[in-house]
């Protein structure tokens, strides 16, 4: 018989996004791998509960049997329960193998033999579970599958009985999802225990013995025999039905819409590229080596050796900075892993969203005339938003926030990044419609996404990108026809 790892009875959970879900009824068993499916966010608010994240108001949640009144990261470690997702931090001055084992260098000998001892078990055990590192690579080296890697190695390593696997292929491509789903694979065969939840969640079909669809805070139904996964899609309450690309009508002719290109754009210090783009546009950048997807961000912020340059209509701007890029109406977001990143807790929800295109802020907060000519804008529903603290929004919510902020800017070059690829399906579809829209309002859209298939629905061109250089372009509704295999 398998052993009980993890048991929810009737369990009513809430956080300090007021997000709920209800009535959770769940066995975890070792042995026993679960993936949470479903088109909201119902699985991750489960998984992050687990880590640590909200508080169960009614129910029983049972560790290894025993009752436990609240799942904090201390009480869970202890229960060899570990929680791992792409935000995988490691202490930068150690090596890979010194933060597998946590232990830290020393002069004397037998600390050295014992290094030296350290260094031949890491790679053995990265030899066994299939992961392409030595032991001695430095962190700031290693790419987000590899951190997620070494976390997995780790867990086992300290003989994890669960592991909780959140987000882990969000911003991975096609190529390093295959491999972390290998790594997983093998824990498998050990008799390692999962509990995952992903916005790709096709990648770990495969790999689940028993899928429980979650949607609008319940559990909908559990699948143990894999010959019923095909039914996954019926079941959900909700699908991404935005199949065909939205088709902006653009109220400009094609001799009146603005045209940009970015210019002189290196990422290895050798290679140039330039991209174009016109007014009312969504360009895809398909970069095959998903490390160069960062380095263009680097690039346009002024961090790499050679600075691009912008061609407006009117003018040329060297990007030297990302705070000359805002000046000139040239906005981005996504440029750190928190899908929040650009609110201010110390402002109120109107005043974020307000921002950047208010220009002066009084002692009193913003000058009332302007605030108000802003707020009647027709894609805001300030209503939805107001009166919430910005630190308590739920993730939808602060998506809103954050694209109303960025369609009451104006910006005339949009850049995102990675913001499809971290989504779920229902706020998938949603992100994409709004990112419609501020195409159509006049923006060049860039989008930089690992989740090719989403983002293509809305692009009107993707160009691909590899080895510093343009590789081929691919119209949108020609997507589905092109081999990219031959184009990769």
């Amino acid at each position: 018989m398998k052993k009980e790892i993890l048991q929810l009875i009737d369990v009513t959970v809430s956080n300090q996004q007021y997000e709920k879900i209800s009535h959770i009824n769940l066995m975890i068993r070792q042995g026993e791998s679960t993936l949470l499916w479903g088109h909201d966010n119902t699985g991750r608010i489960l998984i992050r509960f687990l880590q640590g994240e909200g508080v169960a108001r009614e129910g029983s949640v049972l560790v290894g049997g025993e009752r436990v009144t609240q799942c904090t990261k201390t009480i869970l470690e202890k229960n060899k329960i570990c929680y791992i997702d792409r935000n995988v931090e490691f202490m930068n001055s150690l090596d890979l193998a010194e933060n597998l084992f946590l232990l830290k260098k020393n002069s004397l000998r037998k600390f050295w033999l014992n290094e030296k001892a350290m260094h031949m078990q890491a790679e053995e055990l990265f030899l066994k579970y299939g992961v392409s590192l030595k032991g001695s690579e430095q962190i700031s080296e290693l790419s987000t599958a590899n951190k997620i890697a070494v976390a997995l190695v780790k867990a086992a390593a300290q003989g994890a009985r669960l592991i909780l696997l959140h987000n882990s292929m969000t911003e991975c491509s096609a190529q390093e999802a295959e491999y972390l789903c290998h790594i997983i694979g093998q824990m498998e065969k050990e008799g390692m225990t999962f509990l995952m939840y992903d916005v790709h969640a096709e990648k770990l079909v495969e790999l689940a013995d028993r899928i429980v669809i979650m949607e609008h805070g319940e559990i909908v139904k559990k699948l143990a025999d894999k010959e019923q996964f095909g039914k996954r899609h019926e079941i959900v309450a909700g699908s991404y039905k935005k199949e065909a690309k939205v088709q902006r009508q653009s109220e400009l002719s094609e001799k009146e819409r603005k045209k940009y290109r970015i210019g002189q754009i290196s990422l290895d210090g050798i290679h140039q590229f330039d991209i174009e783009i016109a007014q009312g546009e969504i360009l895809l950048l398909f970069f095959t080596e998903v490390s160069n997807q960062p380095k263009f961000l680097e690039a346009m912020a002024g961090k790499m050796q050679q600075k691009p340059v912008v061609y407006f209509p009117d003018r040329v701007l060297q990007c030297k900075c990302a705070e000359e890029l805002i000046q000139e109406r040239v906005a981005f977001w996504g440029e750190n892993r928190d899908i929040g990143n650009g609110l201010l807790y110390n402002m109120s929800v109107e005043e974020n969203m307000m921002l950047p295109s208010m220009k002066r802020i009084s002692r009193f907060g913003f000058f009332r005339k302007g605030a108000k000519f802003i707020m009647q804008d027709d894609m805001i529903d300030a209503q939805r938003l107001t009166g919430y603290e910005v630190a308590t929004l739920s993730e939808k919510a602060a998506m809103e926030l954050i694209l109303y902020k960025w369609k009451l800017f104006h910006p005339e070059i949009f850049l995102a990044h990675n913001i499809l690829s971290r989504l779920d399906e229902e706020l998938k579809e949603w992100a994409a419609n709004q990112l419609d829209e501020i195409a159509k309002r006049g923006a060049a859209v860039v989008l930089l996404e690992t989740a090719v298939d989403d983002a293509i629905k809305i692009a009107d061109r993707m160009l691909i990108i590899r080895d510093g250089r343009i590789a081929g372009e691919v119209l949108g509704q020609e997507y589905t026809s092109v081999n990219l295999e031959e184009l990769l």
